[in-house]
């Protein structure tokens, strides 16, 4: 019938791409290679990361957020802040995308289900 040769395989959900979809070049190896153009220390980068993340935690901590993010099934916290960021372990970590030489590790770099939002514009009337 109609399912015949379909496998398992065929009705799983297709992994997002992270590659640039005209280039096909992957944003990491992008970003990396911005950081070494201008610049961008791979220490620079990770003392970033540390602020980042310490900051996000203690903000969500003290209720910072709590009238911004909405509630999915009773949690607002999100899930890619790591609060006991430090610069021992975040430089503990290889690079992601350019190896062995690369900057960017999965400290530095977004995750892959950054940035979720959404937006409502009306009339002031309305």
């Amino acid at each position: 019938g109609l399912m015949k040769g379909l496998g398992l395989k065929d009705l799983a959900p297709e992994a997002p791409s992270i590659q640039n979809y005209t280039t096909g070049e992957v944003m990491g190896h992008s970003s990396d290679r911005l950081a070494a153009k201008f610049g961008v220390s791979r220490h620079d980068q990770d003392e970033f990361t540390v602020m980042s993340h310490t900051r996000a935690a203690a903000a969500h901590a003290a209720g910072l957020y709590k009238d911004e993010i909405i509630p999915v099934d009773g949690h607002i916290t999100e899930n890619g802040i790591k609060g006991d960021s430090n610069m021992e372990k975040v430089g503990k970590l290889k690079p992601a995308f350019v190896k062995p030489h690369g900057t960017h590790t999965a400290a530095n770099s977004s995750f892959l289900t950054d940035g979720a939002s959404a937006s409502l514009i009306m009339s002031e009337e309305k």
